[in-house]
């Protein structure tokens, strides 16, 4: 008996599946040897000496210190801001009791 070669049934299926994991899983056993045999730069390169962390701890103190004051800036700014609005809005509404009751009287809404 003779089987056509193009059609696969399950167990012949499950055998390549089983093959190309089997593939995969050595290939990343082979990438994995590879990467520990990597040269591994020495310690003094990756890692800051107490000099470095010094300088980098003086560096982000001074910026610290420019945000605080960008940002004391930024709230004096709009401090200022909201007291030349106030300016222009406070004669108004002060206004407005008088204006509003005047209105009404020459309505004849209010007697």
């Amino acid at each position: 008996m003779t089987t056509d070669p193009t059609t696969f049934n399950s167990l012949q299926l499950a055998g390549w599946i089983g093959s190309l994991f089997f593939l995969a899983g050595g290939l990343n056993q082979l990438l994995r040897l590879t990467d520990r045999f990597k040269e591994q730069p020495p310690p003094a390169q990756t890692y800051a000496t107490k000099e470095e962390l010094g300088l980098l701890r003086q560096e982000l103190g001074r910026l610290r210190a420019e945000v605080r004051d960008d940002r004391d800036r930024i709230l004096a700014a709009g401090e200022e801001r909201a007291r030349k609005l106030h300016e222009r809005i406070d004669p108004i509404i002060n206004e407005m009791p008088g204006k509003i009751i005047e209105l009404l009287r020459n309505t004849g809404a209010l007697l």
